[in-house]
């Protein structure tokens, strides 16, 4: 018989593969503009780290250089969040399932 931790692990898995998969949705996919939170806190975190290190740089142009990255980066880094995410969706579902 599957203990209480097993189900538990196995029911999270699979909320976050859902939630990790409605994410994709919602940001690629649905034609009008609809707010995600694991988007927005990916790229909150983004922001951070390039406001950080922009703070360090000397002039305005070299910040404003910096800064133009800052979009384009965090978007080509939600597809290997997401794979993360569902990558430990499915470990929790695995040792949850006893595999």
């Amino acid at each position: 018989m599957l203990s209480i931790l097993h189900i538990l692990a196995f029911l999270t898995g699979l909320a976050l593969v859902l939630l990790t998969l409605l994410s994709a949705v919602r940001t690629f996919v649905l034609p009008r503009s609809a707010s995600d939170k694991l988007t927005g806190i990916l790229f909150l975190t983004m922001g951070f780290f390039f406001n950080q290190i922009a703070r360090r740089l000397p002039t305005y142009a070299q910040q404003d250089r910096l800064l133009a990255f800052y979009a384009p980066i965090s978007l080509l880094s939600l597809l290997p969040f997401w794979l993360l995410l569902v990558a430990i969706g499915f470990m929790f579902m695995f040792w949850g399932a006893g595999i």
